[in-house]
């Protein structure tokens, strides 16, 4: 069963009230749909960082955020999460104010996971640094995920509505809170981890153990 990530934008678009914007409420409507009739056909991940960006902001749609993700393993954010986190930021393709997004790629990198779920256009499902991406997990023996929106669409659509707009302000208060550092920013997501201790899920050693397991059967 394919591997699909969990980023904080699907939950954002998933649980907001409803968009006047007519552009908004349709990728609002993809989203809960994706939801209710496919995500049973992934095998759904996420991470303590985006349990963190969900729970800023609005405290009635944080709760609403939180519930749905509820149940769904966590990647931990190992060593290699967090160097292969830095080398995307800058002078890598993003900047500094996006060290969450690169820890959203670099943890689905590093687990091998084969997609990245988001509605994020701006960082990470972005036409001119996705290459960028996948030069530098080919680079350090990395599976690159295929960052995706719940549906494909065949241009760049803009991204300034409401709910994303809220998103990018929790992403850069966390970033500013740990001075745009992505050691910092790593020691506070394997932090939150432990509080969700139980639901944590090591993609990468499983799948080295069972490249392992194979090389030893041959």
């Amino acid at each position: 069963m394919p591997s699909v990530y969990i980023e904080t934008s699907i939950v954002s678009y998933l649980t907001a009230r409803p968009s006047q914007s007519l552009l908004v409420a349709a990728w609002q409507d993809v989203t809960v749909t994706w939801w209710s009739y496919q995500r049973q056909d992934f095998d759904l991940c996420t991470s303590a960082l985006v349990i963190e960006e969900a729970s800023r902001g609005d405290q009635e749609a944080a709760g609403r955020r939180i519930a749905h993700l509820e149940g769904i393993p966590l990647l931990p954010v190992s060593d290699q999460v967090i160097e292969f986190a830095r080398r995307l930021v800058h002078p890598g393709p993003l900047p500094v104010e996006a060290a969450d997004d690169a820890f959203h790629v670099a943890l689905s990198a590093v687990h091998a996971v084969d997609y990245l779920l988001t509605w994020n256009f701006k960082h990470i499902d972005n036409a001119l640094i996705k290459p960028q991406f996948r030069a530098i997990c080919l680079k350090h023996g990395y599976p690159s995920p295929e960052s995706v929106p719940p549906r494909r669409w065949s241009e760049v659509c803009p991204m300034k509505d409401e709910v994303i707009v809220a998103l990018w302000k929790i992403k850069e208060e966390i970033a500013r809170e740990h001075e745009y550092d992505v050691d910092r920013l790593g020691a506070m997501v394997r932090e939150k981890e432990r509080e969700y201790a139980y639901r944590v899920v090591d993609r990468a050693r499983s799948k080295k153990s069972d490249t392992c397991q194979d090389s030893g059967d041959s």
